[in-house]
């Protein structure tokens, strides 16, 4: 059963988080403290039983799984709640419209390293938040005009990316063996999502 009551204290919260973002730089923002406890207790619980994870697309040979769906879970609590904030997202950025496209966790093993890459241009705004217990050097590095940015990995906290900038970043170091690096991606587009 759907917790109204955790997706509007969600959303509250990330209003707060979003509200305190930092500029970095031009188009990159740091976020602080994006989930509430309940919430991070509540996904850290439903993240140690799930059996729905699937392979990431363009990533299979990477150690990547992501869970985009589940309803009646958190997972269907989280998208709600950032969905909710979508006014804020286009107040923000208001050069057009934009929807919100969902979310995924994703989990990331031992070995995993993504190289330098931008988002996918139908991506206009993306979050990713750090969860959990994972080394701070396995944060993402940015790179502009050739002077890298690195955001450590420190549990609920992450970035929020415009990418009309189509801004390179990387994993900072490669996740260490044993290790599991937890994250939540969460994007918005100016393109609606494809329903069939």
């Amino acid at each position: 059963m759907i917790d109204n009551q955790l997706i509007d204290n969600q959303t509250k919260h990330f209003l707060k988080a979003w509200n305190n973002k930092k500029e970095i730089i031009p188009n990159l923002y740091a976020v602080d403290n994006v989930l509430t406890d309940p919430a991070s207790i509540k996904l850290r619980k439903y993240i140690s039983t799930a059996t729905s994870w699937e392979t990431v697309i363009n990533q299979e040979r990477l150690p990547r799984r992501k869970i985009s769906w589940e309803a009646d879970s958190i997972i269907e609590e989280l998208h709600t709640a950032f969905d909710n904030i979508t006014p804020m997202v286009n107040k923000s950025f208001n050069d057009v419209e934009k929807y919100f496209l969902g979310l995924q966790i994703w989990e990331d093993r031992g070995g995993y390293k993504l190289d330098y890459h931008s988002d996918n241009p139908v991506i206009d705004i993306a979050m990713q938040a750090y969860l959990y217990d994972c080394p701070e050097q396995c944060g993402t590095t940015f790179n502009v005009d050739d002077y890298t940015i690195d955001l450590p990995f420190l549990h609920n906290t992450g970035y929020l990316l415009c990418n009309n900038k189509k801004m390179l970043h990387k994993t900072t170091h490669t996740v260490p063996p044993n290790v599991k690096r937890y994250s939540l991606y969460a994007i918005w587009s100016s393109r609606r999502k494809n329903i069939a």
